[in-house]
């Protein structure tokens, strides 16, 4: 009767919250590290950056995304009822 082999992953990780962005990181017991840098550039628009690096096997992974959010329909519409004002008179 042969025991079966048991394994775990210990994994520590890490978030600071910025007034506009976020950073995530981690590293766990396999030699992996990771994070994640999130980027509010404007209201509606916002840049993700992520890498990770693995030691055992020798790899690294990148990545970007840019996120734009659509706006509701109250905003939509507060912004017609300003567009469809008369200019100032000056």
């Amino acid at each position: 009767m042969g025991g079966g082999r048991k394994e775990g992953v210990a994994t520590l990780g890490a978030k600071y919250d910025f007034r506009a962005s976020s950073f995530r990181a981690q590293v766990d017991s396999q030699g992996k590290l990771g994070c994640l840098l999130e980027k509010r550039v404007a209201p509606p628009v916002q840049v993700t950056f992520a890498g990770e690096l693995d030691h055992v096997k020798n790899t690294a992974k990148i990545g970007l995304a840019v996120s734009i959010e659509a706006a509701g329909d109250e905003v939509m519409e507060q912004q017609e009822k300003a567009n469809s004002a008369p200019p100032p008179p000056f």
